[in-house]
């Protein structure tokens, strides 16, 4: 158990909803990038399907990874990942999870329509642009993963998983806040 009762699980399985939700937003930028381009009706649904396979395969695999490492739900391999979708639904029963789940989901809409439509970045990215940027920040998940399994292993506590992912995510998100320019240095 962490502060407020949170279980360590539901925190790293957290982190990759919210992979889920940032992949959502991020076919709504590449569907709403460069408006007015001879070859935006065919173009932006073209690169939005083709974000969709390798973007969706990480996913799977991320979620997969989690929780077949951190999950102990006894199962593996084909029945793991076909229990899949019951985990994810047991897991959005719990309120803590889901109305965090909520909060994320408001911030990256806030983000989509504050920076994205209404800061027009839209104007300024092609939607090859828009499906290239979120592999970099979702490697820090996939990295904290794998670098936390080790102690997790060693000490048969998750812990460092957590401590790792939120080490990583803060600080590579805190590097992209400084390269956008959006943090004053």
């Amino acid at each position: 158990m962490l502060f407020l009762g949170w279980r360590i699980f539901p925190l790293l399985a957290l982190f990759w909803m919210e992979t889920i939700v940032v992949g959502a937003f991020y076919i709504l930028r590449i569907l709403c990038a460069m408006p007015g381009s001879r070859r935006w009706w065919f173009s932006n649904p073209a690169t939005a399907i083709y974000f969709c396979l390798p973007y969706g395969a990480f996913v799977v695999f991320l979620g997969l990874l989690l929780f077949s490492l951190f999950g102990d739900t006894g199962m593996e391999g084909p029945q793991l990942a076909w229990e899949s979708p019951r985990l994810v639904a047991e897991l959005l029963r719990d309120d803590s999870v889901r109305y965090s789940l909520y909060a994320l989901t408001g911030s990256h809409l806030f983000s989509f329509l504050w920076d994205y439509l209404a800061g027009g970045e839209f104007r300024r990215l092609t939607p090859e642009q828009v499906a290239n940027q979120p592999y970099g920040r979702h490697a820090v998940l996939l990295v904290a993963l794998c670098a936390g399994i080790v102690p997790a292993w060693l000490t048969n506590y998750s812990f460092w998983a957590l401590v790792l992912l939120v080490v990583l995510k803060t600080t590579g998100d805190l590097y992209g806040l400084f390269r956008a320019g959006r943090v004053p240095v």
